[in-house]
C-alpha cells in the first residue's frame, strides 16, 4: 500500500497525526493527551489505528 498523505485526521473525538518523517501515526484524544502509536503509516494502518480507538472506546465508554 502506498503511504497515507494527510496530515491529519479527525476520527470519533480523536485526531491521529501522521509523522513521515518516523514513519508512524500518533493518536491523540480530544484534549491532546498522546493515547498510542501506530508503527506503519499506509492506508491499513489507517484502519488499525480507528479500530485500535474504537476498542478503547468500548472499553472505557468515552475518552
Amino acid at each position: 500500500m502506498k503511504p497515507w498523505g494527510g496530515n491529519e485526521l479527525d476520527y470519533r473525538g480523536c485526531k491521529i497525526k501522521n509523522n513521515k518523517r518516523e514513519k508512524c501515526l500518533y493518536i491523540y484524544d480530544s484534549k491532546g493527551n498522546f493515547l498510542f502509536k501506530v508503527d506503519n503509516y499506509n492506508h491499513g494502518a489507517i484502519s488499525s489505528a480507528k479500530e485500535s480507538i474504537d476498542i478503547l472506546i468500548k472499553r472505557y465508554e468515552q475518552l
